[in-house]
């Protein structure tokens, strides 16, 4: 069964950080594991310094992270 992990709040409360974390031990874990934003202004790809768009992109190779940044709109 697919798990979902949702993380919200008000701006500057560390959603990304949070939601980048547990991506990343949950990968570590060896749970398959993509992390998705719909926030208009993107910052995963500045945690893990990739160009991340739509579709799902392999942000860390060692464990099998996988990112997409979608519009909300």
């Amino acid at each position: 069964m697919t798990e979902f992990i949702m993380f919200g709040g008000k701006g500057g409360v560390g959603k990304t950080t949070c939601a980048s974390a547990t991506a990343l031990s949950l990968a570590k874990d060896d749970h398959e594991t993509l992390i998705v934003s719909t926030d208009p202004a993107h910052s995963i790809a500045d945690v893990f310094d990739y160009d991340i768009g739509s579709e799902p992109t392999m942000v860390n190779e060692e464990y099998e992270l996988y990112a997409c940044e979608v519009d909300p709109q």
